[in-house]
């Protein structure tokens, strides 16, 4: 990809499953996420010439790349898994259309879907894809903001996640490496 303005490093959670308890991002929280991840990206002036670096899952990666390119920046989903496989692991959720809207952002000239293991080499053993894919993400993003620094845009809770690679995970990283980060709570 060609040299960037700015990059915008984003993670975050997914929207809960029906019936999440302790709820993390409850689906009626959606539209403000959106409008105060909307607000932060207007504010750091995100549009045409800045590319927009997240994961892909349902949820803020999502959101962030559809504001993102609809702001006019190039997009890149870097997944842990092929396509189909991540999908149904960290997309699908009956009765709601984020399958269709990954599909849609995947058809998008301004977007870039690239996968783990054909980037990066099979994971080796014991290895965390979700963790692996938090580090593929923050050294991307370093690698395209030179000489500067990728701002980080993440919508977490403030707790530690429900597994490796989450957003905790992500946080971590981000604040070891002294990334600007905002937090936006669902």
């Amino acid at each position: 990809m060609a040299s960037s303005r700015r990059v915008i490093l984003g993670s975050g959670h997914r929207v809960d499953q029906p019936g999440r308890k302790p709820p993390r991002f409850p689906q009626e929280k959606e539209t403000a996420v959106r409008d105060a991840m909307a607000r932060q990206l207007g504010a750091w002036g995100a549009g045409a010439g800045d590319l927009a670096i997240c994961g892909g899952a349902n949820g803020a990666d999502i959101l962030l790349a559809e504001i993102c390119r609809d702001r006019g920046a190039r997009v890149l989903l870097l997944l842990p898994f092929p396509v189909e496989r991540f999908l149904q692991e960290s997309v699908e959720m009956p009765g709601t259309r984020w399958s269709a809207r990954f599909r849609e952002l995947e058809r998008d000239a301004r977007c870039e879907v690239r996968i783990q293991e054909e980037h990066l080499g099979p994971l080796p053993p014991g290895a965390d894809p979700f963790e692996r894919n938090n580090d593929w993400l923050l050294q991307t993003g370093l690698e395209e903001a030179k000489p500067g620094k990728p701002l980080v845009l993440l919508v977490w809770n403030h707790l530690p996640g429900d597994g490796a690679g989450g957003t905790a995970h992500f946080h971590e990283v981000a604040d070891r490496l002294e990334l600007p980060i905002e937090v936006i709570k669902p």
